[in-house]
C-alpha cells in the first residue's frame, strides 16, 4: 500500500512541481542493517541509520533548491560527520 500511495503522490507532486523525499523508499532495502549489529547495539545502531539516511537525503534536497553543494554520502555502520 505505502509504495503505491507513494507512486500516486509522486505523480501528483511532479505534475505541479513539488519535490518531494520517498523515504519509505530510501529506507526499504537497508532493513537489514539492524540486524548486522551487535545484539546490544542493535536498536541504537538502527536508530542512528534510521535518522542519519533520510535527514542528509532531505538536507541535500535543500541545498539542491539553494543551489548550494550536497553533504556527503553517510556510510551505513560508521559516525556521520557531514564536514568531511
Amino acid at each position: 500500500m505505502v509504495v503505491e500511495l507513494n507512486k500516486l503522490m509522486a505523480g501528483i507532486a511532479a505534475k505541479e512541481g513539488i519535490s518531494i523525499n520517498d523515504f519509505y523508499g530510501l529506507m526499504i532495502d537497508k532493513l537489514d542493517l539492524a540486524k548486522k549489529v551487535e545484539k546490544e547495539t542493535q536498536e541504537d545502531r538502527w536508530a542512528y541509520t534510521s535518522y542519519v539516511i533520510p535527514s542528509v537525503s532531505a538536507v541535500n534536497s535543500i541545498l539542491k533548491a539553494l543551489g548550494k553543494p550536497s553533504l556527503p554520502p553517510y556510510t551505513p555502520g560508521k559516525s556521520y560527520d557531514p564536514t568531511k
